[in-house]
C-alpha cells in the first residue's frame, strides 16, 4: 500500500510538471527555445529534423520520467527562466490504488534539472481532503513528491509510462 500511496502522489507531480513543460515550450519560439538553452536553468534541446520536443521528451531532458505528465498533453510553453506552462486537451483524473489524482488542463511551475517547484495544477486525494503538490524532486533512483507539509518518496520506475486520464 505504502507503493501504491507513493506512485500516486508521485504521478500527480510528475504529470503536474510535464503538462506545464508541454505548455511552455508550445507557446514560444524557435527563438526563445534557442535562448532557453543559453542559459543555466535549461538543459540543451536538439530540434534536428524533428520540430519542438514534445512534453514528455522536455521532462526527460530535465531528469525527469515521462510518467509525471498523463497521456494526452496538447502542448506547453517553456520560458528562459524555467518557469513553464503545460496544457491538457481536459482535465484528468485518475486513480493509482487507493489514490485519486487530479490534473487540471492547464499546469504551471518552475523546472530546473531535477527539480519541479511552485507547481499548479496537481492534486492527489488523502482521505476526503484534496492537497496540492506543489514541488518534485529527482534525486537518484527516487523522485520525492511535497504535497503540503507531507513528502513522499517513490521509484522512478513508478513513472516510466503516463497514466490514461478516465
Amino acid at each position: 500500500m505504502a507503493n501504491h500511496h507513493v506512485s500516486v502522489l508521485t504521478a500527480a507531480l510528475l504529470l503536474s510538471t510535464i503538462a506545464s513543460t508541454t505548455t511552455a515550450l508550445t507557446n514560444t519560439t524557435s527563438t526563445t527555445i534557442a535562448s532557453a538553452n543559453a542559459t543555466v536553468a535549461s538543459p540543451a534541446i536538439s530540434l534536428a529534423n524533428s520540430g519542438k520536443p514534445k512534453a514528455y521528451e522536455m521532462l526527460e531532458q530535465y531528469g525527469f520520467p515521462p510518467g509525471l505528465l498523463p497521456t494526452g498533453a496538447t502542448g506547453y510553453n517553456l520560458h528562459p527562466d524555467g518557469s513553464f506552462e503545460a496544457f491538457l486537451a481536459a482535465e484528468c483524473n485518475f486513480r493509482i490504488h487507493k489514490w485519486s489524482v487530479h490534473f487540471s488542463s492547464r499546469i504551471a511551475g518552475n523546472i530546473q534539472t531535477g527539480s519541479i517547484h511552485g507547481l499548479e495544477g496537481v492534486k492527489v486525494k488523502v482521505l476526503f481532503v484534496w492537497i496540492r503538490i506543489n514541488q518534485v524532486d529527482h534525486a537518484g533512483d527516487q523522485l520525492q513528491l511535497h504535497a503540503g507539509p507531507v513528502t513522499k518518496s517513490f521509484s522512478v520506475s513508478d513513472f516510466a509510462s503516463s497514466p490514461q486520464c478516465s
